[in-house]
């Protein structure tokens, strides 16, 4: 991994990047990410009014970053060297957590036979070949990435049909199987991920605003082999080793909450209730997050829900943790999306 204490990225040093992000690298790491994370440097990298909302950080220092088009960041440089703008107007992009794929469903991609078309497209980042599907009504959404072959699980809804999560062979351009349809409207998949080896899906789905409740499948044979029921609504889902992690926020009061559950046993072994979990250490036994009416940025120990204060973000600006917040695949940097304007520029702080 780049060591950024060594590369030529200056304090003062601007790019003309559309980004709006602060990656934290773990200088002191090479004992102990946990006890030393407070000697860390923080790097902004900031610009005029777009964000983003997707970030992965790979093992070649590579900042993958994407809302409705797609940078790539090289660290050692602090050069932009790829950029990709998705056909259509308004849509979502995710990327491939191994930073080979990304994936953007965009409204109104092409005109076939006198109609516009919603379209979705994988853009392959390492040969820039982009596959792409028009869709004859209706449109995808809340795509993610098969960890080892060039499939995805997307959402289809079809307006006036309901909803169904398929996974897609977008190579071959084809259909393999469907895990959860619905016709009701007030049903919402919240978030889908894979299992480290692409053998289960976890599905969180909403029946109405308030709970939230996770299939569990095969996704070879589609069955459900567990369904874990949660008392507030789930909006993301993680998968580390041997557990499965789920965060989201009480449908009344707004409370964060966050589980997590044995991915063998499929048992919920806990839950918190003052912060909402936004990225997850590589080894699955630690996260960060803003305390729950607080200021206060946090390291949260996975194992006991314990924490330890890192810093006052207010002292260093406005940061939201609900978009683009990742490790890399080491644990030696931390990806999160800022705020929406600032200005150009790079910012080296050493708390």
């Amino acid at each position: 991994m780049v060591n950024l204490e060594s590369t030529k990225i200056s304090p003062m040093k601007t790019f003309n990047i559309t980004l709006l992000a602060i990656v934290i690298s773990a200088i002191a790491y090479s004992q102990d990410f946990t006890t030393s994370i407070s000697s860390s440097a923080l790097y902004e990298i900031n610009s005029y009014e777009k964000y983003t909302e997707e970030g992965v950080i790979t093992s070649d220092g590579k900042l993958i970053h994407a809302k409705d088009n797609v940078e790539v960041l090289d660290l050692n440089t602090g050069k932009i060297v790829k950029t990709f703008n998705f056909e259509g107007g308004y849509g979502k992009t995710w990327l491939d957590p191994n930073g080979r794929y990304a994936g953007n469903y965009s409204q109104n991609s092409k005109q076939i036979d006198n109609r516009w078309r919603d379209g979705v497209h994988v853009l392959d980042l390492k040969t820039n070949q982009v596959y792409t599907k028009y869709l004859e009504k209706g449109y995808w959404e809340k795509g993610t990435f098969h960890p080892n072959k060039s499939q995805m699980l997307i959402n289809e809804y079809k307006t006036g049909e309901g909803s169904r999560v398929i996974l897609y062979d977008f190579v071959n351009q084809k259909e393999v199987k469907t895990y959860f349809s619905s016709t009701k409207f007030s049903v919402v998949l919240m978030d889908m991920v894979f299992s480290a080896d692409g053998s289960k899906i976890y599905a969180a789905i909403a029946p109405n605003g308030f709970t939230t409740y996770m299939n569990i499948y095969d996704t070879e044979t589609g069955d459900v082999l567990k369904k874990v029921n949660f008392k507030y609504s789930v909006d993301k889902v993680y998968v580390v080793g041997d557990y499965v992690y789920t965060a989201g926020y009480d449908g009344n009061s707004g409370a964060p909450f966050t589980s997590k559950i044995n991915a063998k046993t499929y048992e919920v072994e806990a839950t918190w209730d003052h912060f909402h979990m936004n990225n997850v250490y590589p080894t699955g036994d630690m996260c960060l997050a803003i305390e729950y009416g607080t200021n206060t940025l946090s390291r949260y120990d996975l194992s006991n829900g314990e924490k330890v204060d890192l810093f006052d973000v207010s002292k260093i600006g406005t940061f939201d943790f609900a978009y683009a917040s990742a490790f890399s695949e080491d644990g030696k940097y931390f990806f999160v999306n800022k705020s929406r304007k600032m200005m150009l520029q790079i910012l080296q702080k050493v708390w």
